[in-house]
């Protein structure tokens, strides 16, 4: 989907700020809470914003765990990872020893996500199955777009300016560059209205030759971008 030798060009820097805001209506954070334990006997417990959690029992056993309890009583919480000393040792110590220089974006992440969720001594509970990471569930949906030859030009305007843009050119049904309408080489783009998208994607065909695909936002409506993921990622 991502090619391994992605050119990332013409960043634009003061829309791709909103990043981490955009992210956060296309993947909300899960809450997750956290229980660390050395050969079964409990540690500590908190929260992913390390607030510390008061638990009903002092030692971990996995077949008699009651997941159902915990979340009821913190009904906030999205999953539980039990953490097993030795074995968050060692999970750290083996994913900083393999060599991971031949693997693309997604190959990375999957691999980082299957190998903590499967890690022997890592038990994960959670209170509603996901059939896959947000990143493999996004690229399979962005795939959808994604033709031979083809630009996607995602754009996020608020009060008729550019909040935020990318610019994704495709080979094979690959992105093979990532870019922002800075690669027109004008700053008006992102300093005054821009009421005409179809404009922008004229010029952008103009100068790569090929069509282009707009999905535009506005940003008003991005809540509802994390109301459509909850329900597609599952």
């Amino acid at each position: 989907m991502i090619h391994p030798d992605c050119k990332y060009l013409d960043i634009y820097p003061y829309t791709w700020r909103h990043l981490g805001e955009l992210m956060e209506y296309l993947n909300p954070r899960r809450k997750i809470l956290y229980i660390l334990h050395d050969q079964g006997i409990i540690s500590k417990a908190a929260d992913s914003d390390n607030t510390a959690c008061t638990l009903p029992f002092s030692k971990y056993q996995a077949e008699e765990f009651p997941s159902c309890r915990l979340f009821e009583l913190y009904p906030d919480i999205d999953e539980i990872h039990v953490l097993e000393y030795a074995a968050l040792v060692h999970y750290y110590t083996s994913v900083q020893s393999i060599s991971l220089e031949e693997k693309n974006t997604m190959q990375y992440l999957d691999f980082i996500t299957d190998y903590y969720s499967c890690h022997k001594g890592i038990d994960i509970y959670s209170r509603r199955k996901c059939s896959g990471t947000f990143y493999r569930k996004a690229l399979d949906y962005a795939g959808k777009f994604l033709n031979d030859r083809q630009i996607v030009f995602f754009v996020v305007t608020k009060s008729e300016f550019i909040w935020f843009d990318v610019v994704l050119l495709v080979e094979n049904g690959t992105i093979t560059e990532i870019r922002t309408l800075d690669t027109l080489k004008s700053e008006a783009w992102y300093t005054s209205p821009c009421t005409a998208l179809s404009e922008a994607a004229q010029k952008l065909t103009e100068k790569f030759s090929r069509p282009v695909k707009i999905i535009h936002y506005e940003h008003e409506a991005l809540p509802l971008l994390t109301a459509f993921w909850e329900k597609y990622c599952v």
